[in-house]
């Protein structure tokens, strides 16, 4: 089945009843409410249905989305250990590619981003990494409630700290550190 929702169309999924557990949302924190065309509470009822947009399109053309951040890794299992510790990533999966390379899947905490961690492969003889600050891809920015407690923490764990814990003029705080393998990335407090 498609919709249409504004100049987007995507592929629409059909769920009925029971949908005790859903938290549906238009943004985070938000429910939906279901009611019939008089207003009436259609949440509890039996026949009613849900439809949810999954993957939205503009026009013929998929929406673009950030699909994964990859690192590499003298080490694959040392760095991945790191990074589980620090920020509770999962391992999705671990295998040695044919082209030679140690690749392991992992997943942010909150599953909305996959990091890839894979070593060289057959022949490849990556440069350093650099935390340094830099053209190209400079750092990944990661979400944190106490911008200050989690510098500490990290710290602890090996990391460097490059500049910060800041202020930002919207009353947020940022800080950047690098870990394993010279990776630079940045702690991000948003306020309201």
């Amino acid at each position: 089945m498609n919709a249409m929702i504004g100049d987007q169309t995507g592929c629409v999924e059909r769920y009925t009843w029971p949908i005790s557990g859903w938290r549906l949302g238009r943004g985070l924190g938000e429910k939906f409410d279901l009611a019939d065309e008089h207003g009436m509470d259609t949440w509890n009822d039996p026949r009613t249905t849900i439809d949810v947009i999954v993957g939205t399109k503009r026009g013929n053309d998929m929406a673009f989305r950030i699909n994964h951040i990859h690192l590499k890794a003298p080490d694959p299992g040392k760095t991945v250990a790191w990074w589980i510790k620090a920020f509770k990533f999962t391992v999705v999966s671990d295998e040695v590619r044919p082209v030679g390379d140690r690749f392991i899947r992992c997943m942010s905490e909150d599953g909305s981003m996959a990091v890839n961690i894979s070593g060289a492969r057959t022949g490849e003889k990556p440069g350093p990494g650099d935390a340094s600050i830099h053209y190209g891809l400079e750092h990944f920015g990661i979400d944190s409630a106490d911008v200050d407690a989690d510098v500490a923490r990290l710290v602890g764990l090996g990391a460097k700290l490059h500049e910060g814990p800041l202020s930002t003029p919207t009353g947020g705080r940022i800080a950047f550190l690098s870990g394993p393998d010279d990776v630079r990335f940045e702690l991000v407090l948003r306020k309201a």
